[in-house]
């Protein structure tokens, strides 16, 4: 399987070193895989504090490039140019013209092309792609950290 996570995901990851012992350990073991894009990384890099930033980095993910690229966002290298449709998700319906959610928009239409999951709790984002004709599924953190407690 195949998820790609939202930066308020890793935050949820650090807090529980056991349970990140535990995803390292499955990671390494090709269990299934953990993606993310510069966005989140863009993010992370803005953490002030820089013991926690560092912790935020050390979450192991595969890095991919975004669906999708948008002036002023986009890290040019790190971004593919796409449709504003991916396999059924619209990039403006996740956005619904509000610059703040260019990032969410990103992540989301990554999350249709490379991975089976989109790991969130971010209740907004949720809605907005589950309200669309997509095959992504959406997860909140106790869903993901339930199903790698099960392996």
């Amino acid at each position: 399987m195949v998820f790609l996570i939202d930066s308020q995901i890793y935050d949820k990851i650090v807090a529980d070193t056991d349970f990140q012992r535990r995803l390292e350990a499955l990671l390494a073991a090709g269990r299934f895989r953990m993606l993310s894009t510069h966005v989140q990384e863009d993010e992370i890099n803005q953490t002030p504090n820089v013991a926690k930033r560092a912790a935020l980095q050390s979450v192991n993910t595969e890095k991919v490039p975004t669906m999708g690229v948008v002036v002023g966002v986009s890290q040019i290298d790190q971004a593919r140019i796409s449709s504003d449709e991916v396999k059924g998700l619209r990039f403006e319906e996740i956005r619904r013209g509000n610059l703040k959610h260019t990032e969410d928009a990103l992540i989301a239409t990554t999350a249709a092309q490379e991975a089976d999951v989109l790991v969130t709790d971010d209740i907004t984002l949720q809605k907005r792609v589950r309200s669309q004709p997509t095959k992504i599924e959406v997860w909140d953190f106790e869903q993901f950290k339930n199903y790698v407690d099960s392996l």
